[in-house]
């Protein structure tokens, strides 16, 4: 392949296309035209000057026959060359092997066949290169040629006829002497001939028939005088004719061009439509123009899309690793620019083609673009995700959260965490429908408004079912910390209420009957007032009964389920206080039976301190003188008052209260079980009762112990007494000078003295305090008076 910076050869004489077209278009500066260019080609006879013909007319650098040499053929295959003759249009101009050549002896016909073939697939513009004095000659005026162009261009172009651009087939004549033969009656013949062999000769497709030449082709005839002979006026008349391709220098029915090209190529597919048609000929294969040029648009829209995916990569890239160090506030606005870029660079090549394909081919770009620009949108919209997590988790705790509120029993409290409580569904319900339009309107950031194409968006589904994952996990976290303290809450109620029952465990003599009657409307008040004071608070925070199988687990771990506000499983009031009402149940339970738990690790304790009230008094509880009485009385005491005291072990052994009251619960089988449960086991129940007994025993044998002494002291000998009297005077006369010290020993001797002998020590312990407590009160400050008034005149 010859290659030079004027021209080069496209096909070369074997036939086969081997010109770098692309780069010749490039070097051009062509492939920014679209459709602002034309095309040329010329057929003729070997030798007839053609190569000349297109240097003078657009100074091209074809090569030229040196006649001196001897005549033969010049131009081998087709060359193409760029107009420099005509300055205000771009002209590809082809130059083509000419015909009736005998180097290629009988094969000619299938090179010449082809050759047509291209030029009138490719060109506005066909010269017909004929000689004056062979004009009448079949062969040599190359009418053979002529009827080939013609079927040829019925052969591309018969079947969208209506539509098709027509071709221009110029004839020029060459030595044309106007003095001997007018171009006039040339230019009739010459159409004559051309009408004669396309209604004679031209086989025409079925339906074809009757359609006249014109309606294929233009025809111009221009004749040329002898470039030797008289050379002045050939290069008047060619500098006419070559006005005549001219934009703005000849008249407008002049002119040989249209203003665009004819085949609808832009110039930056021309290459591979020049290719396809000639690969397409060489093939035997139909040459069908309209898929050619939809192939050429093909290749060339995809060629021009992945250009512009490619050329955005490295901006794509850059967003890449900065949204990868976190959330880019500015990429919105960076993917809206890159969009647009790759839109504007894609267009305006691109829109020149098949508006079918173009838009096609667009559609593939912008999809290409948003799978390119998918990772730093997601890794943004993930950014974005978490960070209007936190921020809508901050929120809905401050909106909802009560840690640190105060409960409306508190003194001087107001209602505010019951509020919130009973408005928590309402609450998340607009937190939620908040935060969602939030991640929206930070999602359309990315909306992009594209001319032609409308808005693009960028899908968000699967990132928003993430949020949405978020914010249920948040209102779960934030719901289930309420819970607790709503729990917290009706276990506060419970323990206030169950304090009464405190003050009835200190009763030493409780009887179990009563006790239980007493402790049951307890609980039955408790509870109803959890149910009225927690009511509304069960229902916003949408409480709903456990659906575990197996029962409800010790703790109440298992008893509630908290739903998703807004859910389709979201609990009915009623249910919510079915629930309420069963965590305030056991909520009784488990603080009731914690008492009886602390009770029963001093029950041997409680059961002997009961024993000794019974045994140490008698029914007018009247202090017992075990002196006074025999052993079988002391023993008849003992089995009264252990008979009375040991059943106050049944009565802390099990809670019995009356679930009746809690009938109302969702679960009362589950409630009474729990209730049933004892308290401590069998066994342990044996120990306690044996411990006490034990301890009662001891009890009664010290009472045993004082009625066998007799209640009388250890006689002293009398010498003892003058030995106190003597050495104990001083003592003596300070006590009997000092009225309350003397008063004080006197209480303390009788207090002594009845304990001693009665052997109810503690009894008589407790009547000495409350006597000392009165002569505190009463008698000490008369004493006093009286001890200040007499002691003077006593002294003196």
């Amino acid at each position: 392949m010859s290659n030079s910076s004027n021209f080069i050869q496209i096909v070369n004489y074997d036939g086969d296309f081997v010109g770098d077209v692309s780069t010749f278009i490039k070097e051009a500066s062509l492939q920014k035209t679209g459709l602002d260019y034309s095309v040329v080609t010329v057929l003729g006879c070997q030798s007839s000057g053609k190569s000349t013909l297109l240097n003078r007319l657009f100074k091209t650098s074809f090569q030229v026959m040196d006649a001196s040499a001897g005549r033969g053929q010049t131009t081998k295959g087709l060359w193409m060359a760029l107009n420099k003759g005509v300055d205000d249009r771009n002209i590809v101009v082809v130059d083509v092997e000419g015909t009736d050549s005998k180097e290629r002896g009988e094969d000619r016909q299938t090179f010449e066949h082809r050759a047509s073939l291209f030029s009138l697939a490719v060109a506005d513009c066909v010269i017909v290169n004929m000689w004056y004095h062979d004009i009448g000659r079949y062969t040599a005026s190359n009418y053979g040629l002529l009827q080939t162009v013609l079927e040829v261009n019925l052969e591309l172009f018969g079947h969208d006829h209506k539509d098709k651009a027509k071709t221009l087939l110029l004839f020029i004549i060459r030595d044309h002497a106007e003095a001997q033969t007018p171009l006039a009656a040339l230019e009739k013949m010459i159409l004559k001939d051309v009408h004669e062999i396309w209604d004679e000769k031209v086989r025409k497709p079925e339906g074809l028939e009757t359609l006249p030449a014109e309606r294929f082709f233009e025809f111009k005839i221009v004749g040329l005088p002898s470039l030797f002979v008289v050379p002045e006026k050939f290069n008047e008349a060619s500098t006419e004719l070559q006005n005549r391709f001219s934009k703005g220098k000849a008249k407008a029915s002049d002119k040989f061009l249209k203003d665009t090209y004819s085949r609808e190529v832009p110039a930056d597919g021309f290459p591979i439509y020049c290719r396809q048609v000639w690969e397409t000929i060489v093939s035997a294969k139909q040459l069908d123009i309209p898929t050619q040029k939809e192939m050429v648009g093909t290749f060339r829209c995809e060629e021009i899309k992945v250009q512009v995916v490619a050329g955005l990569q490295a901006e794509i890239a850059k967003m890449n690793a900065l949204v990868e160090k976190g959330e880019d506030p500015n990429l919105p606005a960076k993917v809206k620019a890159v969009l647009q870029e790759g839109l504007e660079e894609y267009s305006e090549p691109a829109s020149r083609y098949s508006k079918d394909i173009f838009e096609k081919k667009r559609s593939e770009l912008l999809q290409a673009m948003k799978a390119a620009l998918g990772r730093p949108v997601g890794l943004h919209i993930g950014h974005l995700r978490e960070r209007l997590a936190r921020e809508a988790d901050r929120r809905l705790a401050a909106a909802v959260s009560t840690k640190g509120d105060k409960s409306s029993s508190d003194s001087g409290a107001s209602s505010s965490r019951e509020e919130k409580w009973a408005g928590f569904s309402d609450t998340v319900n607009q937190w939620k429908s908040d935060a969602l339009k939030r991640f929206d309107d930070e999602l359309e950031a990315f909306d992009t408004d594209l001319p032609e194409v409308g808005k693009v968006s960028f899908e968000g589904t699967e990132a928003k079912a993430a949020f949405g994952v978020s914010l249920s996990a948040s209102v779960e976290r934030i719901r289930g910390e309420e819970v607790q303290r709503l729990r917290a809450a009706v276990r506060e109620s419970v323990s206030r209420e169950l304090e009464k029952v405190d003050a009835l465990l200190e009763n030493a003599n409780l009887q179990g009957d009563k006790f239980w009657n007493e402790v049951s409307e307890i609980c039955a008040t408790s509870y109803r007032s959890c149910g009225k004071t927690f009511n509304s608070s069960a229902g916003g925070l949408g409480l709903q009964m456990g659906s575990e199988e197996g029962g409800v687990e010790e703790g109440g771990e298992k008893l509630l389920q908290v739903l998703g506000g807004g859910g389709d499983a979201e609990a009915s009031a009623e249910d919510s206080e079915a629930a309420l009402l069963q965590v305030a149940a056991l909520e009784i339970e488990g603080l009731l039976r914690a008492r009886l738990e602390r009770v029963a690790q001093s029950l041997p304790q409680r059961v002997v301190e009961k024993f000794k009230v019974l045994f140490e008094a008698d029914e007018d509880d009247t202090p017992r003188q075990w002196i006074a009485m025999s052993p079988s009385e002391i023993q008849k005491a003992f089995v009264k008052a252990r008979d009375a005291a040991l059943p106050l072990i049944d009565t802390f052994e099990k809670l019995r209260v009356d679930t009746r009251t809690f009938e109302s619960c969702p679960a009362p089988v589950e409630v009474k079980r729990r209730f049933s449960k004892p308290v401590f086991s069998e066994g342990r129940k044996e120990a306690v009762k044996e411990k006490a007994t034990s301890m009662m025993k001891r009890e009664c044998s010290r009472a045993q112990e004082i009625q066998a002494a007799g209640g009388a002291p250890a006689k002293l000998p009398l010498w003892a007494y003058f030995a106190f009297l003597i050495l104990g005077w001083n003592e003596i006369v300070m006590v009997l000078s000092n009225p309350a010290t003397f008063f004080f020993l006197g209480i303390l001797a009788v207090v002594g003295i009845v304990a001693f002998y009665t052997g109810n020590k503690k009894m008589m312990l407790d009547l000495g305090r409350q006597a000392l407590g009165m002569s505190t009160s009463f008698l000490l400050p008369v004493l006093q008076s009286v001890h200040s008034a007499v002691a003077p005149q006593v002294r003196a």
